[in-house]
C-alpha cells in the first residue's frame, strides 16, 4: 500500500515539472514570435504603400522682386543692398550678357526674363553666409531652389563668355596715364565653409582656415584686374602661386618699360619692383626706406582691389560651395572667375558713365603711379646685384630726383 502511494506522488511530480518547463518555453518565445509580427506587418504596409511621409505643407513663398522697380527709382540704396550695384549699371550688365545662346530655348516653359535671373544671381553672389545659400534666395524671389541653380547657371556662363572682353592685359598705347609702373600684384584667400572632400589638408592655411589662394595683378589707377591666377590651395605661398599668371610665364606681355609692383615675397626681376630687405646683422640705408615707403603707397591699390571685389560680392568671405571632387573646385573657381568679370564690369561701365571712380581716387592712382616715371633708358642704378636688383637701384635714382629730396 504504501509503495503504491509513492509510485502516484512521483508521477505528479513529473507532470507538474514538464508544465513548467512548457510554460518557461513559451513565455522566452512568446517576445520573439510578437516582434517577428510587428516586422511582418510593417514589411507589408510598406510593400502596399508608395509614400512613406505624408507630404507636408508648401513652404510659403513671396517674391520681392517686384520691389526692386520700386527701390530703382525711388530708395537707390535699398536696390544696391539686394544686387550689389545701382540700376544704370545693372542695366549695362544687362545688355552686355543679353544676347548670349543660354537665355535661348525653345521649349514650351519659357524662362524667366533675364533681368530676373540676373538679379537672382547678383543677391546670391553679393550676400554673406547662409544669405547666399539657394533656400534663402527662394524665399526672397518666390521662386523653387530648381529655378535659383538655373538662373546662376546661366548668368555665369554668360558672364564666362565675356571673360576675354572685360579681363586683358592692356597695351601701353591705351592711355598715355599708364606708364611705367602700371600694375600691382598681390594675393588674398578666400575661405571656404567646410573642409574640402579632396585634399583637404592642404587647403588648410596658416590662418587656420581652409581656403583658396587667389593671385591678382590690377591696375593701381582703376583698380580693374589684368590677370589672376585661382585654384591654389591656400597652404601655398604667394610666390609659388604666383608662377601661375600670364605675366609671369610670358613678361614680353607686359608693355615695354613697364613693370609691376609688388611686396617682397615676389621675385625681384626687371619687370617687377619690389621692396629692399633687411640685410641681416645690419639695416635698409634712408635711400632705401624711403623708396619701399612710396612703393608701398602704390601696392596698397592692391589692397584696395580685393577689399571692393570682396565687399561687393560678399559670398567670397566665405564661399557657401562644397568641394567633393574635382568638378566642384572647378564650379568653385568659376564663381570667383565670375566675380572678377563683374567687378571689371563695373569699373569700365562707371568710369564710361562719370569718368572719375570713388570721388577722385582714380586721378589719385595715376598721379602716384607716374610719380616714377622717365623717359630715359633703364640702365644704372644706385648699387649692383642682378638685374632685378639694380634696376630697383634706378628707381630710388628717379624718385629722389623727381621728388626733390637730398639725402
Amino acid at each position: 500500500m504504501s509503495l503504491m502511494l509513492s509510485l502516484d506522488s512521483m508521477s505528479i511530480d513529473s507532470d507538474s515539472n514538464s508544465t513548467d518547463t512548457t510554460s518557461t518555453a513559451e513565455a522566452v518565445v512568446a517576445p520573439y514570435t510578437r516582434l517577428l509580427s510587428i516586422i511582418q506587418a510593417l514589411h507589408d504596409e510598406v510593400e502596399m504603400t508608395r509614400i512613406l511621409e505624408h507630404r507636408q505643407e508648401p513652404m510659403l513663398k513671396i517674391s520681392q522682386l517686384p520691389l526692386l522697380q520700386y527701390f530703382a527709382e525711388d530708395c537707390v540704396s535699398l536696390f544696391w543692398k539686394k544686387v550689389r550695384v545701382n540700376p544704370p549699371i545693372f542695366d549695362d550688365i544687362l545688355d552686355e550678357i543679353s544676347d548670349h545662346a543660354v537665355f535661348q530655348n525653345q521649349s514650351n516653359n519659357k524662362q524667366f526674363p533675364i533681368s530676373v535671373q540676373l538679379a537672382i544671381f547678383l543677391n546670391r553672389v553679393g550676400h554673406y553666409g547662409n544669405a547666399s545659400s539657394p533656400d534663402d534666395v527662394v524665399q526672397w524671389a518666390g521662386v523653387s531652389v530648381g529655378t535659383v541653380m538655373n538662373c546662376t547657371n546661366r548668368v555665369m556662363a554668360a558672364l564666362l563668355a565675356r571673360h576675354d572682353a572685360f579681363i586683358y592685359i592692356p597695351e601701353s598705347r591705351a592711355c598715355r596715364g599708364w606708364r611705367n609702373g602700371v600694375f600691382a600684384a598681390d594675393g588674398t584667400m578666400v575661405n571656404l565653409y567646410a573642409r574640402p572632400g579632396i585634399f583637404g589638408d592642404g587647403f588648410y592655411d596658416r590662418k587656420s582656415n581652409f581656403s583658396l589662394n587667389c593671385q591678382a595683378v590690377v591696375m593701381p589707377h582703376n583698380l580693374m584686374i589684368v590677370d589672376y591666377v585661382l585654384g591654389q590651395p591656400g597652404s601655398v605661398h604667394d610666390a609659388y602661386a604666383f608662377h601661375g599668371t600670364w605675366m609671369y610665364q610670358d613678361p614680353g606681355l607686359i608693355p615695354q618699360h613697364h613693370w609691376i609692383w609688388a611686396d617682397s615675397a615676389y621675385p625681384c626681376e626687371k619687370w617687377c619692383a619690389v621692396p629692399f630687405k633687411k640685410p641681416r646683422g645690419g639695416r635698409l640705408t634712408h635711400r632705401q626706406n624711403t623708396y619701399n615707403r612710396y612703393l608701398s603707397k602704390i601696392c596698397v591699390r592692391v589692397e584696395h582691389a580685393f577689399a571692393a571685389l570682396k565687399g561687393r560680392f560678399q559670398s567670397l568671405h566665405e564661399l557657401q560651395l562644397k568641394i567633393n571632387k574635382e568638378e566642384d573646385l572647378h564650379v568653385v573657381v568659376y564663381w570667383i572667375m565670375c566675380c572678377m568679370i563683374l567687378h571689371n564690369m563695373i569699373v569700365h561701365f562707371e568710369a564710361r558713365r562719370k569718368r572719375t571712380l570713388n570721388n577722385g581716387s582714380m586721378d589719385w592712382a595715376i598721379q602716384e603711379a607716374g610719380r616714377l616715371d622717365d623717359d630715359d633708358d633703364d640702365t644704372g642704378g644706385e648699387q649692383g646685384g642682378t638685374e632685378g636688383q639694380q634696376f630697383c637701384g634706378l628707381l630710388v635714382e628717379r624718385l629722389l630726383e623727381q621728388r626733390g629730396i637730398h639725402i
